[in-house]
């Protein structure tokens, strides 16, 4: 009776084992570093970094930043360009620049294995274009002659600040399998409404009432495009 009486203790331990490796959940049911990817990315936007996880099979968010600035000095000089707005003054033109700044955060759906929906929105910064005229030549007007110092200077400020939504499509895989992957985002930004700032001296003083005429022919130009190459570095097995 007593062996029977252990042999039956034995068997309720072992079942109760067993029901405790099956019932108990694996750790990383939650947060999983084997879903998280580390992101470099360059495209017309400039060029920047992030970080992706997936959240669900078919659903991953990322965080991500980019920054681009250019400056052309002298544009227009020697070009066969006829700006009627500047007249013989294009030559002028003593640079141009621009940037573009955004931090976004952006979810990524896949209806394919290689095709993605992305859409969210970013905080549009630093996106502006500055022109700067200072002429190196005077007017004659019959007897009168203007100097380049009595004409003045002009700069003038292009930004679009602000927050921005963003719709596009993804080509390539969200999290690669492997340790490396590529993929392609192609999409638009909607961005703020242009502001535009005139400073102007002298004679060009009257064009800072132009401000509000750019700003309303500048009206249509929301939408940014987007073209970005993300080069993805899982992190974990």
């Amino acid at each position: 009776m007593k062996k029977r009486i252990f042999l039956f203790c034995c068997q309720l331990t072992a079942m109760g084992y067993l029901m405790a490796q099956t019932d108990v959940p694996s750790v990383g049911q939650g947060f999983q570093l084997n879903k998280m990817s580390l992101q470099l990315q360059g495209g017309t936007n400039g060029f920047g970094a992030g970080i992706r996880y997936q959240v669900l099979e078919k659903l991953a968010v990322r965080l991500n930043g980019t920054y681009f600035k250019h400056q052309m000095d002298n544009p227009l000089k020697g070009r066969d360009i006829n700006i009627a707005a500047l007249g013989d003054f294009k030559d002028d033109i003593q640079y141009v620049n621009g940037s573009v700044s955004q931090v976004g955060l952006l979810g990524e759906y896949s209806v394919l294995s290689m095709l993605r929906i992305v859409a969210g929105g970013a905080v549009i910064n630093n996106t502006e274009v500055n022109g700067f005229l200072k002429p190196t030549k005077g007017m004659d007007f019959g007897n009168l002659t203007i100097s380049p110092e009595q004409i003045g200077t002009l700069a003038a400020n292009v930004s679009f600040n602000g927050f921005a939504p963003y719709i596009g499509l993804g080509i390539g895989k969200s999290t690669p399998n492997k340790r490396f992957g590529v993929n392609v985002d192609l999409g638009s930004y909607y961005m703020s409404a242009a502001k535009v700032q005139i400073d102007a001296t002298k004679l060009l003083a009257p064009n800072k009432n132009q401000e509000s005429l750019l700003e309303n022919n500048l009206s249509t130009f929301r939408w940014m495009p987007t073209l970005q190459v993300n080069l993805n570095f899982k992190l974990g097995n």
